[in-house]
């Protein structure tokens, strides 16, 4: 959920991801960016499976609509951090895995 106290609003955006592990605001507040682990198919199980062997998908959106705007799958990298460039244009990531993309 994003909330904007001056306006008294709140947006809810509805990731897809397992579990998120990074999350980023562009500077006009109108695109976040989630980063996470990518969800297991159905009827598949990852017990035992060490969660960085587990692809991640960063993911851009719109506030105004909920919807997905950009998606990634990065690869095999616990993403823990990500930031927009201060024009919006770019999206930096960084992992564990010592991966900035």
């Amino acid at each position: 959920m994003i909330w904007n106290p001056v306006a008294k609003a709140r947006a809810v955006i509805r990731h897809r991801h397992a579990e998120l592990t990074a999350v980023g605001l562009s500077a006009d507040g109108k695109r976040p960016a989630t980063a996470g682990l990518q969800k297991k198919p159905a009827g598949e199980t990852m017990y035992g499976i060490s969660p960085s062997l587990v692809p991640q998908v960063e993911t851009v959106w719109d506030v105004a609509t909920g919807k997905e705007e950009a998606s990634a799958k990065v690869g095999e990298v616990r993403l823990q951090w990500l930031t927009f460039s201060p024009d919006g244009k770019h999206l930096l990531a960084a992992g564990s895995e010592d991966v900035m993309s």
